[in-house]
């Protein structure tokens, strides 16, 4: 067992190391915060118990909690706003992906005229030449709309730590330690850009975006980009 020693100053516990890993976990406590074993009357760093020697922690600052009986460790978010259910985090996406499928309009138009006639002339296959020629124009047409929707995502990302899915569900990415807007650096270029850079790749990035897709169901609802960017999505 364990006594912690808390941002204000007080100390608590005893407390069970399963506990302390749990505070590590969900970065209320770091490798720096001091502890003292239950029969030991010094301080030390939890870095420094073998019990916590491969915990992974961040040194974030110390933040004094708002009630009096709970410990104050160190990355304590200041406002608590609650994690963004898996209802809203869906719905969210499901927007975002149907204005992305909203883009390629022409394209489907041009796969319908393209099926039909295969259907009318089953013996006459179009050639690979007549498929390029119906699809190019099309596509080009689609990259217009796509420019503006990404506009308006990347916008919205940077000023609001938004998505438009986000938006009109009424949540936000946070950075994980002080619940304030993840900004361009957080919710845009680490958790929404490089990602998007990593799917592109052949083969890896499909397993990429299935893995990540399923981290959503651990308890913090953190997928791999939110860990990569330090982030966490609330309600607002």
């Amino acid at each position: 067992m364990f006594f912690i020693l808390g941002g204000d100053g007080k100390e608590y516990g005893p407390v069970s190391v399963a506990k302390i890993q749990e505070w590590i976990n969900a970065g209320r406590a770091n490798l720096q915060t001091k502890a003292r074993r239950a029969n030991d009357p010094d301080w030390h760093p939890l870095g420094d118990f073998t019990e916590f020697g491969g915990a992974a922690a961040t040194e974030p600052p110390l933040v004094r909690s708002t009630n009096p009986t709970a410990p104050v460790l160190a990355a304590e978010p200041t406002s608590h706003r609650p994690l963004a259910g898996l209802g809203l985090r869906f719905g969210a996406a499901f927007i975002d992906g149907f204005l992305k499928s909203l883009c390629m309009i022409p394209l489907y138009f041009v796969f319908m005229d393209m099926m039909r006639l295969a259907m009318q002339n089953p013996n006459e296959p179009l050639s690979p030449e007549q498929v390029s020629e119906a699809i190019m124009p099309a596509y080009l047409q689609c990259l217009p709309l796509y420019g503006v929707l990404a506009v308006i995502q990347i916008t919205l990302l940077c000023v609001r730590s938004q998505s438009v899915g986000k938006l009109l569900l009424r949540i936000q990415i946070v950075d994980i330690q002080n619940d304030q807007p993840g900004g361009p650096v957080r919710a845009f270029l680490l958790r929404a850009f490089i990602p998007t850079i990593i799917e592109f790749i052949p083969f890896l990035g499909f397993g990429f975006w299935v893995i990540d897709t399923l981290f959503i169901f651990r308890e913090d609802r953190r997928c791999i980009h939110d860990l990569m960017a330090g982030t966490r999505v609330v309600k607002l």
